[in-house]
């Protein structure tokens, strides 16, 4: 969301009271994640997405900016964009540098290059491996763990 991107909503969640999410994801960026951290009705949602359960995905700047103040990341591991990890709790200290983490109903990625691997994980939660892999496959993504190595390694070096 640092990148001046819009979204339009096909509603508010004023004119939603009663729903409920099997996944409520928020996008990084900033000073988009601030404005999460600051919207009442999504931390009322988030807090109870969380008391039952449901899943909850942030991204890039979004789990510092937007969990952390909830108390939503206390205990668990997780991680965060480089320029916010280091104000992650300490119970994600061994967990800062991966991809995607995922602890209970909580999943964080690093950023934007890390966002279709969080899409898969949350997929995998909601539909199974089986539709996470089926989406997968035609995004040319690397296999599964466990899954044949490549015929033809790639390497990538900077010079």
């Amino acid at each position: 969301m640092s990148r001046s991107m819009l979204f339009c909503a096909d509603a508010l969640l004023a004119d939603l009271p009663d729903e409920q999410w099997d996944c409520i994801a928020l996008p990084g960026g900033m000073p988009g994640a601030a404005g999460l951290r600051d919207c009442a009705r999504l931390s009322e949602l988030l807090r109870a997405q969380s008391d039952a359960g449901r899943l909850i995905a942030a991204i890039c700047a979004a789990p510092v900016v937007a969990l952390q103040p909830l108390g939503l990341l206390d205990g668990r591991r997780a991680t965060a964009h480089p320029a916010f990890a280091d104000q992650l709790p300490a119970s994600c200290a061994g967990s800062v540098a991966a991809r995607v983490v995922i602890d209970g109903q909580v999943l964080t990625s690093r950023g934007p290059g890390t966002a279709l691997e969080l899409a898969l994980a949350v997929a995998e939660r909601l539909c199974g491996p089986a539709v996470a892999r089926a989406v997968a496959g035609p995004l040319v993504l690397p296999p599964a763990e466990g899954a044949p190595a490549a015929l033809l390694p790639c390497e990538w070096r900077l010079q």
